[in-house]
């Protein structure tokens, strides 16, 4: 069970249940469209600037107390951070980048995870803002993915950066570092931590990280907890939050994604079966769900009219069928018999009443309607005329 509930199919296609019949089409259809809703692909954010959009904490518009002050809104920073200072105005400050905590010029209050210089000019809509409530308390998850550091000489093939903020309804602030690359714009400087609505008191910052030069960091967790106005920092399990991306569909013995959408069509000819993946923003993978298809035959390879053998369409018990045609041929195109009825069979004679068909391979087309879909199938039967054999 992933944080975002069950994840599950639905059959769409003239079928019953997950049976199917070889060669017609089949539409799965996951509930993993509603997964990459659960969250707001936020766009607009600039370097050095505030999101001009207000967003709620929490979905439920419950409080969050910080540094013993309940809020219920919050903005985005575009360079790693996020405020409960709703005043436009706060975007004009003097503000720069990954200063050191406490500062006059400082936006507050705020929490930097981290504040360093980021460049939005590589992705847009990079930072995605999701809800949870299904772990038992109300979370507030914003996540920065995939974007740049800025550079004086920018690399070809530099890496980019994804972290997390979450806000917990008991109180607690954790930041989780997925990966920070290195840069060597403003030395390469980042601020991890938090600061109140004032000077005083004057913050919390994650030791070595108070606007210091930063190595590249990958996979560290921190919880900030509070005991009153203040606050405990301690390092955690690695545990970041999932944040949806994308998806792929694959097909047993196949490695290689058949699908990248939350609806997949398929036109199975034997029993298969169809695996869903959804993938983070980090390419780790959240969710996997697997079906069959059962896929059963409605026709006889072969037949005996000289031993009773007869050809004709077997349709699974429970699917709606309307009106049809079959129809068979001869190896030179020649329609040997054609039937409106499911219940009429090929004895392998011309129209069932005419001279014998001899030996060999017949193809056969079958247009048909299921379920109010109309469906054209077609294959092959082998006439086999092999003497009887008599006992002596």
């Amino acid at each position: 069970m992933s944080i975002y509930g069950q994840a599950g199919f639905r059959i769409t296609s003239p079928v019953q249940g997950n049976t199917s019949i070889a060669g017609v089409p089949v539409k799965i259809e996951t509930n993993f469209d509603s997964i990459l809703s659960s969250q707001t692909i936020v766009t607009g954010i600039a370097h050095d600037k505030l999101h001009p959009a207000i967003f709620d904490i929490f979905n439920d518009k419950s409080p969050f107390v910080f540094y013993g002050k309940p809020y219920t809104q919050f903005r985005i920073g575009g360079n790693g951070f996020i405020t409960f200072d709703l005043n436009a105005a706060s975007e004009q400050r003097n503000f720069q980048p990954a200063w050191q905590l406490p500062s006059d010029n400082m936006i507050r209050p705020a929490i930097f995870g981290p504040l360093k210089d980021w460049d939005y000019s590589d992705k847009t809509g990079a930072v995605k803002i999701h809800y949870s409530a299904l772990t038992g308390q109300r979370k507030l998850v914003v996540s920065w993915c995939g974007i740049t550091p800025k550079w004086i000489d920018k690399p070809q093939n530099s890496a980019t950066g994804t972290f997390q903020i979450v806000l917990k309804e008991n109180g607690t602030i954790e930041n989780h570092l997925i990966n920070i690359p290195a840069s060597n714009y403003n030395g390469g400087r980042a601020t991890q931590g938090i600061i109140g609505d004032g000077l005083v008191p004057p913050g919390m910052v994650v030791t070595g990280r108070n606007n210091n030069p930063w190595a590249p960091v990958n996979k560290e967790s921190f919880r900030y907890t509070p005991s009153g106005v203040a606050y405990t920092i301690a390092p955690i399990a690695y545990t970041p939050e999932p944040v949806p991306e994308y998806i792929r569909w694959y097909q047993a013995g196949n490695p290689n994604p058949i699908g990248d959408a939350s609806t997949l069509v398929v036109w199975p000819k034997k029993t298969t079966t169809y695996r869903a993946e959804i993938y983070s923003c980090w390419d780790e993978l959240i969710e996997s769900r697997q079906i069959t298809i059962i896929v059963q035959e409605i026709t006889v390879d072969a037949f005996n009219p000289l031993r009773g053998g007869e050809f004709g369409i077997i349709m699974p018990s429970g699917i709606n069928v309307g009106p049809l045609t079959l129809q068979i041929f001869n190896r030179w195109g020649q329609r040997v018999f054609s039937t409106n009825d499911l219940q009429q069979k090929w004895n392998g004679k011309y129209d069932n009443d005419g001279r014998v068909c001899p030996d060999g391979v017949y193809p056969w087309v079958l247009l048909v309607d299921i379920d109010n879909k109309q469906v054209g199938l077609r294959g092959v039967v082998t006439l086999i005329r092999y003497p009887e054999i008599v006992p002596q």
